[in-house]
């Protein structure tokens, strides 16, 4: 072999060995499948779910029952399988989920259909009233099956007024286990992270990252009690997350415009170049307008509370949602907690109650929307109880997050740094419609100004032209006739 073919055959080698080590990479990356059976082919929001909190420790990859093989989840280490109506399984999927090593459970209907459930005794439809520790508010018809027990171990029962039933159950003799449904609706979502560490080994981190937004900043904000609020989080070294709403509309359909509270445009100035975080909350859905205002006042944010299509962050409402996430390119800061209304000690027991919840799930986020209006005393109160729980807590800084808003006419990027982009590209004729929408009266009587202005001008350049015409043909005359 001469040198030069000996170094070829070597690099062609090593790029294989490289590859094949990087494939392999890859593939150990692959964590949890979740394959599902739905009515309508389509992720339903119970899979999201679920999803959100496997990912927020390993990594996830669903698949519709359909385009299930044997080749799909040989490089996953656990299986899901979630049906939610009665079908036949699909015999691909049938064979590679029964050949499946690695932890597996089935959620739902069709679970009688693997070799590991071939035992199982179906059960009339029944009415459970309790899942675990959770009492239901309202009866909920379920189709129960019943493991034979010397082969299953119970983890959590179902009751219904009369009788006890397995509701999740793990085997005793294979890599399966089983859970009757999600019913995220309901309180059980709370043991799913619990649950789902026993049945398939994934271990939850503890520490939950936390935030509050300080919402309900509009032009009709009382300045002094942000203030105060603002100094109670600052000394705590909390970061400083503002809700604010730059048009304010009221049911009656009058509108109210940040920038007639000049102090507060100026104060809110002052706390983004302090470092804290503003989120747009648009009245409506003028997004874009609000945006846009808000940008020509001198105030940048970098989150949308409720999202449109090309903003790449986000607020997510939902009291199902413990776990920050990614869909659809948005990152997705869940709300949990909800908002207090009043300052009254039902309004701290209530709190109390979420955070008691929310320390039940391993690693959930901490989302609390606090109204500024209802001041500082109400805060420390709501700070002190977090501190009672000696839950292990981690303040998010969302000026430590990479973030975009985009409109056409504005374009703001945040850095991982804190340092902000903005571009804009306003023309006379926006900020003069934005003017006009702001101030109708105020723009009219401008237009009525500059109108009665020109024609004064003009009346006068034309009287000054007469005058000096006459001038000039008297001064002719004088001159014709001596």
């Amino acid at each position: 072999m001469s040198y030069k073919k000996f170094w070829l055959f070597t690099l062609v080698l090593l790029g294989s060995v490289i590859y094949a080590g990087n494939t392999y990479a890859s593939a150990k990356e692959k964590d949890t499948a979740i394959v599902y059976m739905t009515s309508d082919g389509r992720v339903n929001e119970d899979i999201v779910a679920l999803q959100e909190m496997l990912e927020s420790v390993v990594s996830v990859d669903i698949f519709p029952v359909e385009s299930l093989t044997d080749n799909n989840l040989k490089q996953y280490r656990r299986l899901v399988f979630i049906s939610t109506y009665k079908e036949k399984v699909p015999l691909k999927a049938k064979r590679a989920m029964e050949h499946f090593k690695g932890p597996a459970i089935a959620i739902g209907e069709n679970a009688t259909q693997l070799k590991p459930f071939g035992k199982w005794r179906d059960r009339e439809n029944i009415k459970l009233r309790k899942i675990g520790n959770y009492s239901l508010t309202e009866p909920i018809r379920w189709h129960a099956i019943i493991p034979p027990k010397e082969q299953w171990k119970v983890l959590v029962h179902a009751s219904t007024l009369t009788q006890k039933v397995p509701f999740v159950s793990r085997s005793l003799h294979s890599n399966w286990s089983y859970m009757g449904d999600l019913m995220s609706s309901t309180d059980f979502v709370y043991s799913w992270p619990h649950l789902f560490s026993q049945v398939l080994g994934i271990q939850f981190q503890n520490t939950h990252p936390a935030y509050i937004v300080l919402t309900n900043i509009n032009m009709k904000t009382n300045l002094t009690k942000l203030k105060e609020t603002i100094n109670e989080l600052s000394s705590r070294h909390i970061p400083l997350h503002l809700a604010i709403t730059p048009i304010y509309k009221e049911k009656d359909g009058s509108s109210y415009y940040i920038q007639d509270n000049k102090k507060l445009v100026k104060y809110l100035r002052s706390l983004q170049q302090r470092g804290a975080s503003l989120i747009l909350s648009p009245s409506g859905n003028e997004v874009d307008n609000s945006l846009e205002y808000m940008v020509l006042n001198k105030l940048y944010p970098t989150i949308i509370s409720n999202p449109t299509k090309g903003f790449t962050a986000a607020l997510h409402e939902h009291s199902q949602h413990f776990y920050m996430a990614k869909q659809d390119g948005h990152i997705i800061y869940p709300i949990n907690v909800n908002q207090i209304q009043e300052s009254t000690e039902t309004s701290i027991n209530q709190f109390q109650a979420s955070l008691t919840q929310l320390r039940n799930v391993p690693g959930s986020a901490i989302g609390m929307p606090y109204p500024v209006y209802l001041g500082s005393p109400l805060m420390e109160k709501i700070i002190s109880t977090l501190e009672d729980t000696q839950m292990p807590i981690e303040w998010i800084d969302f000026r430590k997050s990479q973030l975009q808003v985009k409109t056409k006419k504005v374009d703001i990027k945040q850095e991982k740094s804190g340092a902000l982009h903005v571009k804009k590209s306003f023309t006379i004729k926006d900020r003069l419609q934005m003017y006009f929408q702001e101030r109708p009266f105020e723009v009219i009587l401008w237009a009525i100004l500059v109108v009665v202005t020109v024609f004064v001008v003009i009346f006068f350049i034309n009287t000054l032209r007469l005058r000096i015409t006459l001038r000039k043909r008297l001064f002719e005359e004088r001159n014709e006739h001596g």
